[in-house]
């Protein structure tokens, strides 16, 4: 009835939402540890990256529903703009900005359903898209897709931080890259 693929999305989602309930818990504590390797198991697991990252996406789409009203383009620009001057600033610190700066140029270039958008867009020496270009392309882009422009950019945005966060990661020492997490997710969910 179900296909592996589809049954693996649906495994994945329920994963994401029990996980997402925790971080909507406003009391207590929780510590993510690193997963035993069993040879036997043949599912993948969920790398904490990904989930956190996942989940902050999620609630920053819940408070833009609720109280307050809907997210503004330029608002979600900005925070997003300080997630990639702080990766940008942990990956210099760390010897590896220009690994990462390598990275950033070409970061649109394999995403179809973005290229569109960034098209002539780079990342400034500091890690930012520039604010007037990056509008002005989407909303062109959600105009001519039908979509809403927030919509666009949020997807578009999170697809470029994961990104530049997995590369920053191979090059950063793994408490450096667990606090760069921490930053970037809190961030993410006061947009």
């Amino acid at each position: 009835m179900l296909s592996e693929r589809e049954l693996w999305k649906a495994m994945q989602e329920h994963a994401v939402t029990i996980f997402q309930s925790l971080m909507l818990e406003s009391q207590g504590a929780f510590v993510l540890t690193p997963e035993c390797v069993d040879d036997a198991l043949t599912v993948p697991g969920l790398p904490a990256e990904a989930l956190l990252m996942e989940c902050a996406r999620r609630l920053d789409e819940m408070r833009a529903g609720g109280p307050g009203g809907a997210r503004r383009p330029e608002r979600l620009l900005a925070a997003f703009n300080g997630a990639f001057r702080d990766i940008l600033a942990t990956a210099d610190q760390s010897g590896a900005g220009e690994a990462l700066r390598s990275a950033a140029a070409s970061v649109f270039d394999e995403e179809p359903a973005h290229k569109d958008l960034f098209r002539g867009i780079a990342f400034s020496e500091q890690g930012e898209l520039p604010e007037q270009e990056v509008l002005k392309h989407a909303s062109e882009v959600a105009e001519k897709r039908g979509v809403p422009v927030e919509d666009l950019l949020l997807d578009a945005l999170t697809t470029a931080m994961l990104f530049l966060l997995f590369v920053a990661g191979e090059h950063l020492a793994p408490s450096v890259n667990q606090a760069l997490h921490a930053r970037v997710k809190a961030a993410a969910t006061h947009v």
